[in-house]
C-alpha cells in the first residue's frame, strides 16, 4: 500500500456497508498509509468527516482529488484543509454552503482546475455566491488556476421551484479576475443573474487566454438584459482564443458598435455559441454581425424550456432558427474578398 499511486473507490463498493463506522476507519487507515498516492477518486455516501479530511490533508504528493459524494455530509472544522499539493480538484457537495466551507479552510497554491457539482439546484443569493467566489480567489494562486467549473446535477422541472432571490451580480464573479491565466469559466446552476456589458469587458481584459466561457444560459436573467452587442465585441477583441460561449444577451437594440477588427489571423476563433431564451428582432443583422466578429462561427444553439413562465412566443423562437440558417448560409458562401457585399445581400434576402 505504501507504493500505491492511484486509487479509485466507487460508490457501489461502499454504499452497502453494514458498519459505516468501521468503513470510515478503514478508509482513514488506507489514506494514512498510501503516502505516495497521487490520484484519488472517492465515491461514497458516508459522512466525509474529520478523520477522512485529516488523512487526505496528510497525503504529501496528492495532485488529483475527486470526491463524488452528492448525498453525504461534509463535516469540516477550521483546523482542516485539503492537501496543498493539489493540481486538480473535483468535488460534489450537496449544497453551496458546504462548498464554501471547504474553500474557506483550505489553501491551493498549485491548483489549476476546480470542478464543483452541487446536488440541489437552489437559488443562491448574491451574498452567498460573493463569499464563495472570494474564498476560491483567496485560497488559489493567481498564476495557477486555469479552469473553474460550477454546475448543478439536477434541473428545474417547474418555475415554482426557482425561488427568485436577489440576482447574482458582477461583483461576486469579479473576485476571480485576479486569475491571470484563466482558460475555462463554466457556470451552469440555473440561478438569477444581473450582468452587463461592463462586466463582460472587464472579464475579457482580465482573461485574454480564455477558451471556454459558459455564463449560465439556462439560468434566469434580470430584464431588461444588460449584455448587448458591445459585450460580444469585447469578447471578440480581447479573447482571440475563445472557442465556446454560452450566454444570454439583448439583441433588441441594434446599436451595434463600430467594428474594429484585428487582422484575420488574430480574430476570435469562436465556433460554438449557446444562447439562452431571449428575443431576437433582426436575424439577418445579427447573423451578419456575428460573422464579422466571429469568422469561425458556423451555427447557433438555442435553449428553450417548457417550464419557463416567460417562454418565448413561437415567432421569437423562429427568429433564432432563421438567424442560425442565415449564418450557416453565409459560412458556406462567403469568402474573405466579398464578405461585406455578400453579407449585405444575405441579410436583406432572409429578412
Amino acid at each position: 500500500m505504501v507504493f500505491l499511486t492511484s486509487l479509485t473507490l466507487p460508490t457501489f463498493l461502499l454504499q452497502h456497508s453494514d458498519d459505516p463506522t468501521a468503513t470510515h476507519e478503514a478508509l482513514c487507515v488506507i489514506f494514512r498509509k498510501a503516502v505516495r498516492l497521487q490520484k484519488l477518486i472517492l465515491g461514497t455516501n458516508l459522512d466525509i468527516g474529520e478523520g477522512i479530511w485529516q488523512a487526505l490533508a496528510g497525503l504529501p504528493v496528492l495532485v488529483h482529488l475527486d470526491i463524488r459524494s452528492l448525498i453525504s455530509r461534509f463535516s469540516l472544522t477550521e483546523k482542516l484543509s485539503f492537501s496543498t499539493t493539489l493540481v486538480a480538484l473535483r468535488i460534489e457537495p450537496p449544497r453551496l454552503d458546504y462548498l464554501l466551507t471547504a474553500f474557506q479552510h483550505s489553501s491551493f497554491p498549485f491548483l489549476q482546475e476546480i470542478n464543483c457539482i452541487i446536488f440541489r439546484r437552489q437559488q443562491a443569493n448574491h451574498a452567498i455566491v460573493d463569499r464563495f467566489i472570494k474564498a476560491v480567489a483567496k485560497s488559489c494562486s493567481a498564476n495557477a488556476l486555469r479552469k473553474f467549473h460550477l454546475r448543478c446535477s439536477d434541473y428545474w422541472s417547474s418555475a415554482d421551484e426557482h425561488e427568485l432571490a436577489d440576482a447574482v451580480g458582477s461583483k461576486a464573479l469579479s473576485h476571480l479576475f485576479c486569475m491571470h491565466d484563466m482558460r475555462e469559466f463554466y457556470v451552469d446552476v440555473g440561478w438569477t443573474w444581473d450582468l452587463g456589458d461592463e462586466f463582460i469587458r472587464d472579464l475579457s481584459q482580465a482573461w485574454p487566454e480564455l477558451t471556454w466561457l459558459h455564463l449560465d444560459p439556462r439560468g434566469r436573467w434580470m430584464y431588461p438584459l444588460r449584455i448587448t452587442f458591445h459585450g460580444l465585441q469585447s469578447l471578440a477583441t480581447y479573447c482571440p482564443r475563445l472557442i465556446r460561449l454560452g450566454i444570454i444577451f439583448d439583441t433588441s437594440p441594434l446599436d451595434m458598435p463600430p467594428l474594429l477588427l484585428p487582422p484575420p489571423a488574430e480574430r476570435c476563433m469562436l465556433y460554438e455559441l449557446n444562447v439562452g431564451p431571449c428575443k431576437l428582432e433582426s436575424p439577418g443583422s445579427f447573423a451578419r454581425f456575428l460573422s464579422r466578429i466571429f469568422p469561425c462561427l458556423s451555427s447557433i444553439m438555442f435553449y428553450q424550456y417548457d417550464w419557463d413562465k416567460n417562454a418565448l412566443e413561437p415567432r421569437d423562437i423562429q427568429q433564432w432558427y432563421q438567424a442560425d440558417f442565415i449564418l450557416r448560409d453565409m459560412v458556406m458562401r462567403v469568402t474573405d474578398d466579398s464578405v461585406d457585399s455578400l453579407a449585405e445581400v444575405v441579410t436583406h434576402t432572409h429578412l
